[in-house]
């Protein structure tokens, strides 16, 4: 959410991955860019359109970012 865009990139995204949580996915729809995130300090992973998305926490799991994003 654009109101919220700040707060879910840092404080809630630090957050959850310091209370145990193994990823955080944060998808943007106007950049049409998927950023994954495993740890606290290290880069996310950013996944665009004709890309796959795919996950250790997960195992089996693969999805094409294109139908994640939408038309």
């Amino acid at each position: 959410s654009p109101s919220t865009h700040r707060y879910d990139r840092g404080v809630k995204r630090e957050r959850y991955l310091r209370t145990g949580a193994r990823e955080v996915w944060l998808v943007d729809l106007e950049l049409e860019e998927i950023e994954v995130h495993r740890a606290v300090d290290e880069p996310p992973v950013v996944l665009r359109r004709g890309d796959t998305l795919t996950t250790e926490v997960l195992p089996g799991f693969s999805a094409a970012v294109d139908d994640l994003l939408g038309p």
